[in-house]
């Protein structure tokens, strides 16, 4: 039987108007090495301090190996929290700081001896004893830090952002010095961060959050490779995303177009949206693959190149390749079956909205997705349809549009069929009619 040494019940938390954490529901195995992922105001490094017991949750339960601790205080549970500022004391040397918890114990001297030369060992740091922390480096305090953290044998170590200091090549010589320790100790790391490359190197699981909610748990490979929706794929690396439509088991239309996948079992015609990562791209001759293009831009990486294709309907497809390309030249794009990663789309919410095109008013909904949801009261910018419409189950018309100017696709539903490359103009609110609503252009 799997022993969860954290639990997170049904966990809300609200600070005066604002919900920082909806209904978290997380459990977290013994020995893991989970990862809370997302950007800064997502309610990750809240969900840390209730779990340290720095804060009270507003709502739910936290356990702790089956216990309820919600409300117990931070030094009473058997978790020590790393914060990326290191708070080690300044007027005490290596060794006096990463004994301090042991001496508060008052254990034995020759038992806070022997837990300290442990540590010592454990983060690289044997013969800095005497040295006084503000001569150390910044990696060699952020190891004072864990060494203090872990001297006290506790049975989680939360760690929130600890490697933000640092500059990058000591960043990730820390984050597989921090997975060694990790592994070597057999106790359980959760670790808060923005940075995707540290949350794909060191974890066993990823929780991605977005605004207090957890969007997808899982593995870092199917994190990456299987993102749930939108919002996981842009935020997990380089990303081409596409609408599309499935006509059939392993059969998506794109750009007009039939591609083979190996998805299945999504409703015949049903509206979604393709993931394809920039590595898994090849670039061929022109009139070969299955999109064509001309090259916008070449940036060198270091390791690959990367590419900026713009296809006949307008898309910049990014690819990743170790073979240089010329500016203006055009080529193909091909890519495996496997590499298409489909993905439902499910609007947030809808807007009553009004289409005007050549003369025509039409009544509608703007659909607002993960893509356009931080862009709809503010963009602008002249759209055209790019990709072929189809009709959803009720009859309605599907239409994606691009807007150029913000480089963003909106998606349509309307009663009449949308065609042909003349401007589209947007009114969209309760009332889209009304001189006050907001407009896209």
């Amino acid at each position: 039987m799997e022993r969860y040494i954290l639990e997170l019940k049904d966990v809300s938390m609200r600070f005066e108007d604002a919900e920082a954490l909806t209904g978290i529901n997380l459990k977290i195995k013994h020995k893991e090495f989970v990862t809370l992922l997302g950007p800064s105001g997502c309610g990750k490094s809240t969900m840390l301090r209730i779990l340290g017991g720095f804060l009270t949750p507003t709502s739910g339960k936290v356990l702790f190996d089956g216990k309820d601790i919600t409300d117990l205080p931070a030094y009473q549970r058997k978790l020590n929290t790393v914060f990326q500022k290191y708070a080690l004391f300044p007027h005490l040397n290596t060794f006096d700081n990463i004994a301090f918890g042991l001496k508060i114990k008052k254990l034995p001297n020759d038992v806070i001896k022997e837990k300290v030369k442990a540590m010592l060992k454990l983060v690289n740091l044997e013969g800095f004893e005497r040295r006084r922390v503000q001569f150390l480096s910044g990696g060699q305090q952020q190891r004072v830090a864990i060494a203090r953290a872990l001297v006290n044998e506790p049975e989680v170590l939360l760690l929130d952002e600890p490697l933000g200091a640092l500059d990058l090549q000591l960043r990730k010589d820390m984050q597989l010095e921090l997975k060694r320790m990790q592994q070597r100790l057999g106790i359980t790391f959760l670790y808060v961060t923005h940075d995707q490359e540290e949350a794909l190197t060191m974890s066993d699981r990823i929780i991605v959050m977005k605004e207090g909610v957890i969007q997808q748990d899982d593995t870092p490979i199917k994190v990456y490779n299987e993102p749930i929706n939108h919002y996981v794929a842009d935020f997990i690396g380089e990303a081409n995303m596409l609408y599309g439509v499935m006509r059939d088991d392993y059969a998506v239309e794109c750009e007009s177009l039939i591609w083979r996948c190996t998805d299945r079992g999504y409703e015949k015609d049903q509206f979604i949206e393709l993931v394809i990562r920039p590595e898994d791209l090849e670039m061929v001759p022109e009139g070969q693959g299955k999109a064509h293009g001309i090259v916008e831009s070449v940036v060198f990486k270091g390791v690959h190149y990367e590419i900026v294709v713009r296809d006949d309907t307008g898309y910049d497809w990014i690819v990743q390749n170790t073979k240089n390309a010329e500016i203006g030249s055009r080529m193909g794009i091909d890519f495996s079956d496997d590499a298409i990663q489909i993905m439902k789309v499910s609007p947030e919410y809808m807007l009553p909205a009004v289409i005007e095109q050549a003369g025509r008013k039409i009544e509608g909904e703007l659909w607002i997705t993960q893509d356009s949801e931080d862009y709809v009261k503010s963009g602008s910018g002249k759209l055209d349809t790019r990709f072929r419409l189809h009709t959803d189950s009720q009859g309605k018309h599907i239409t994606t549009v691009y807007a150029e100017d913000i480089r963003r696709t909106w998606v349509l539903r309307t009663d009449e069929q949308l065609y042909g490359t003349d401007p589209i103009i947007i009114r969209y609110g309760s009332g889209a009619d009304a001189p006050d609503d907001a407009e896209v252009r």
